[in-house]
């Protein structure tokens, strides 16, 4: 691994910002890099959980099938960003499955290489706890949104995250990403695009014409948060 390569992999995952030059090169040797294609399959529902995903460019969509086959999305992940954090420490299997949305480099490394490097520096373990502490409030922030805000604000946000994300989704992963149903997905979009904040395109896909208004729409959120503690 070159001077130029170690830095990178500090800059792309703070976790390791503690490990010296020498633990870098140990890390490195650890980690098996791979390249994936749009489509695969990175890990499947059920499985048990044996380490550590780093994502390195790309994005990759993390989901759940129910008994009756309903998929659910709950997170979309992009570079910088770690997978199997839930079940690195508790070796539970999967909740989800994970497929690739595009050409994606990921690292992997096996649990019990992973905690050598930690062993020798507990730096990595605080790094650790913060990436669980930000997924927990993610989620958290998801339960909240889902009892809370109405499908129209759901869809707007999703649509303005994932423009700036540079992703085209379809109106199947706006349902799962917002929780909704195909339907009123449907509906909402045709609702906006008669308002004139955003328009279809001729190869299907959704262009913002007014930000500011969706903006407005996604951010609008019905309680009062000076007066309200949400726990």
């Amino acid at each position: 691994m070159s001077e130029q390569e170690r830095i990178n992999l500090v800059e792309h995952f703070p976790i390791f910002e503690h490990l010296h030059k020498e633990e870098i090169d140990e890390l490195e040797r650890r980690i098996n890099w791979f390249d994936c294609l749009k489509g695969d399959s990175l890990f499947q529902q059920g499985a048990p959980g044996l380490g550590l995903y780093l994502i390195l460019k790309g994005q990759v969509k993390l989901s759940h099938r129910s008994r009756s086959g309903k998929n659910t999305t709950l997170k979309i992940s992009g570079p910088g960003e770690l997978l199997g954090v839930p079940t690195l420490f508790n070796k539970e299997n999967y909740i989800g499955y994970a497929n690739v949305l595009e050409e994606t480099s990921i690292g992997f490394i096996e649990r019990n290489n992973l905690f050598d490097v930690i062993g020798k520096n507990y730096g990595v373990l605080f790094g650790f706890l913060a990436a669980v502490s930000t997924e927990l409030m993610f989620f958290q922030l998801k339960l909240v949104e889902a009892f809370h805000s109405g499908s129209k604000q759901r869809i707007s946000r999703i649509i303005l995250e994932k423009k700036d994300l540079g992703i085209d989704v379809s109106r199947t992963e706006l349902a799962e990403l917002s929780g909704v149903s195909y339907k009123t997905v449907i509906q909402t979009i045709n609702d906006l695009e008669e308002r004139g904040v955003i328009e279809k395109t001729d190869e299907n896909c959704l262009e913002i014409k007014r930000e500011e208004k969706l903006t407005a729409i996604g951010n609008d959120f019905p309680i009062d948060l000076e007066g309200n503690k949400l726990l």
